[in-house]
């Protein structure tokens, strides 16, 4: 009697032991499923509230693009230790055409009452299927990013993560191949040669068809010292090539500033990040210490960065609370009061950028120098200085980014640090005379533009600067005649002359018709090479190069005509 009763015990000690876990069990599923309501609601109401273009988007289409990222993940490595029959189960229990979030949460409950120990993450799955909803506005601009991710671009923006950088950005709008969007000036990959607009086909031979967007650029961040090999295709070439790219601790700084004959000011500056209108000013100062009458701004290859940035620069030059930018965005965040009251600056609502600030350097001469790669708060820069009549631009036309991006938290189910971020383009800007360059660029007043090298002249190039036969001669050259090479690096008055046994260099590449290049195309060649040995010997960047460099010899004349007129 007294064992039946034990074992009585023991059953009713393990049904309601069950009963308790399971309930236990439904609590953290509901917990999780109501994380996936808000989460998936929040990214939704910002795509289509807070997305410059948000009205022209449906909500049935955003959740659609859900179901289909949901269902894709199962053939994802986050989901590869479900077990297939449980991937299909969840695949066939998701509803064909929800009408609203609560469509979609309520067939994931299904499935997760249906398959008790289904072992899915939903909160992962809730990853996948947010990312599609972003990626079905197809801006290239707009991510969604974990906390660790945004805090790496915001480091980034602040002056951080530069050792890290190869200086390239990469993105493959509508699933197609990845494109380069922009190289910044003095990082790695553009010292190598890569540009904005090249396809980028394999990281150091992987393949990127088929590779995430985060594995691409995750591949792309190298410690100094690291060599990557990028197989690179560009418009107009006969065929692919392969960079090698490496990475160093990167000497490139927010500006580059050198005085040029003539009491010309030179100022480059590589991006807009919040450390940069400090280094503007110093730059600026020192300069004027040193009797600069006239300035050269260099915008090429500056992609943009914060905006702030860009109109704390513009302050410096632009005077009489004259307006710099205005800015239009949808964006109302809903976020902690106590969050709100750190915010110092956001990109909500309708906003006027003006001048307000005296400065030294309102009225002094300026030529700007920007190219098709001068993209973003760059634009912002120039154009506003263009509009204002405050400087002359010369160059190429610029990229045509007149929109801007934001972290956009998502507190509603996150809560104070919340997990996830949207960054997401809410903002469009428009020039003082109210035109807007998205898709435009800015035009320059002057049209000065390098010269276009085709496929097969590229070919020629590449052959002499990977064939052996300048790092030969500069092996054999460059230490009885290091004096001689840094005033050629200089100036090297478009003569061969000057350089030792250059006829048996020319001999050398020519021979047989090896490389059908002429002398004066070997002689430009050789400079560059010379420049680049000095550069790595000394461990430092030259500011420009004045000799080859045609958009700022135009900005030098242009401004010894105005200097000349005074």
């Amino acid at each position: 009697m007294m064992r039946a009763r034990r074992m009585l015990l023991a059953f009713l000690v393990l049904v309601l032991s069950g009963a308790v876990a399971a309930r236990a069990a439904d609590k953290s599923t509901e917990k999780k499923l109501k994380y996936v309501s808000t989460f998936l609601e929040e990214v939704r109401h910002h795509l289509m509230e807070s997305y410059i273009d948000g009205d022209k988007i449906a909500e049935t289409d955003l959740l659609n693009a859900c179901i289909a990222g949901m269902k894709d993940a199962m053939a994802h490595d986050d989901f590869e230790k479900v077990p297939s029959e449980t991937r299909d189960a969840l695949k066939s229990s998701l509803p064909a055409q929800p009408a609203e979030v609560d469509d979609v949460v309520d067939a994931l409950r299904s499935f997760c009452e249906a398959h008790a120990d289904h072992g899915v993450d939903l909160e992962r799955l809730a990853d996948h299927g947010a990312r599609r909803m972003v990626a079905f506005i197809k801006d290239p601009y707009s991510r969604l990013f974990e906390t660790k991710d945004i805090m790496k671009l915001l480091n980034l923006l602040n002056g951080g993560e530069r050792d890290k950088s190869i200086g390239i950005s990469i993105s493959n709008e509508d699933g197609g191949d990845y494109r380069v969007g922009y190289a910044m000036y003095g990082y790695a990959a553009y010292e190598a040669g890569i540009e904005m607009g090249d396809t980028l086909l394999s990281i150091d031979g992987k393949d990127l068809k088929k590779m995430p967007i985060k594995e691409a650029n995750e591949m792309l961040q190298a410690e100094p010292g690291t060599k990557l090999t990028l197989k690179v295709m560009r418009d107009g070439w006969l065929h692919p090539y392969e960079f090698q790219v490496t990475q160093k601790k990167n000497k490139s700084k927010d500006v580059i500033f050198k005085m040029i004959p003539g009491k010309i000011g030179y100022l480059r500056m590589t991006i807009f990040d919040m450390n940069l209108s400090e280094a503007v000013q110093k730059a600026l100062d020192r300069m004027r210490r040193d009797g600069m009458k006239a300035l050269v701004l260099d915008l090429r290859h500056n992609p943009g960065g914060a905006l702030p940035a860009a109109t704390a620069v513009a302050d410096k030059f632009i005077g009489g609370n004259k307006l710099i930018t205005y800015t239009e965005s949808h964006l109302k965040l809903d976020m902690p009061e106590i969050v709100r009251m750190l915010q110092q600056q956001g990109v909500e609502g309708h906003q006027e950028f003006r001048a307000k600030d005296g400065s030294p350097f309102e009225k002094m001469p300026m030529v700007v120098l920007v190219d098709h790669a001068s993209a973003s708060a760059s634009e912002m820069l120039c154009g506003a200085l263009q509009d204002t009549g405050r400087a002359i631009l010369i160059g190429e036309t610029t990229y045509g980014k007149g929109v801007g991006q934001s972290p956009v938290p998502l507190f509603k189910s996150g809560g104070l640090i919340p997990k996830r971020f949207l960054y997401m383009t809410v903002m469009r800007y428009y020039l003082p005379t109210g035109r807007s360059i998205h898709h435009h660029g800015v035009e320059p007043d002057l049209t000065v533009a390098p010269e276009k090298v085709s496929g097969e002249k590229f070919e020629k190039l590449w052959q002499l600067r990977h064939g052996g036969a300048l790092t030969n001669y500069l092996d054999a050259h460059f230490a009885a005649n290091r004096e001689t090479f840094k005033k050629l690096a200089v100036y090297d008055g478009f003569s061969a002359e000057p350089y030792p046994e250059f006829q048996a260099l020319v001999l050398e590449v020519t021979k047989g018709n090896k490389i059908a290049l002429s002398a004066d195309e070997i002689r430009q060649e050789l400079r560059r090479a010379v420049r680049e040995r000095i550069q790595i010997e000394g461990s430092f960047t030259y500011a420009y190069d004045l000799q080859g460099d045609v958009p700022l010899q135009a900005a030098v004349v242009e401004l010894a005509g105005q200097l000349g007129e005074k």
